[in-house]
């Protein structure tokens, strides 16, 4: 009868153990489990920028202004000049526009507007027919025309520039 108690109550005990480490173990699957997927969702909100800095980059940088939208200024009336045609003159009559996002260079360019024609006629007096009929010319004659324009400006000491200048009507006779 002892032999039949042994067993009974050494083998009971070992189960009890066995339960208690089967159950510490799930109890730490569960608490590791939970910590990755709290892990996890907080790390996609930082990165996401939904908590956080967001994105350490953007940060970094500010974003810039949108610019303003072009305003434009004609130059009345065309400009006429004498060009070189092979020894002979020729004519060249250039409708200009000038374009900035800035209103007050527009309206540097209004109060300096004797200086500013002065000098494209000038720049534009010394051309010869050859070199404006094609239309590379024509775009190195608005690079040309541009940094003229822009080079008044600086003269009179005018906080920004000038960003484009288009021919709207350019006749050649």
């Amino acid at each position: 009868m002892g032999a039949a108690l042994g067993p009974v109550v050494t083998g009971a005990a070992p189960r009890r153990r066995q339960r208690g480490m089967s159950v510490l173990v799930l109890v730490l699957i569960v608490v590791l489990g939970m910590l990755v997927l709290g892990g996890g969702t907080v790390a996609a909100l930082y990165f996401t920028g939904v908590i956080g800095g967001g994105d350490p980059a953007s940060a970094e940088q500010p974003e810039e202004p949108e610019p303003e939208p072009p305003q434009y200024l004609p130059l009345e009336p065309p400009l006429v000049v004498n060009i070189d045609n092979s020894g002979r003159t020729s004519y060249l009559q250039v409708g200009v526009e000038l374009m900035a996002r800035d209103k007050s260079v527009i309206e540097a360019v209004q109060s300096h507007m004797p200086v500013v024609r002065n000098n494209l006629l000038l720049l534009f007096g010394n051309q010869s027919q050859e070199e404006i009929t094609t239309r590379e010319g024509k775009q190195a004659l608005r690079m040309k025309a541009l940094a003229e324009v822009n080079t008044v400006l600086a003269e009179q000491s005018v906080e920004g520039e000038i960003e484009a200048v288009y021919f709207t009507s350019f006749v050649v006779q």
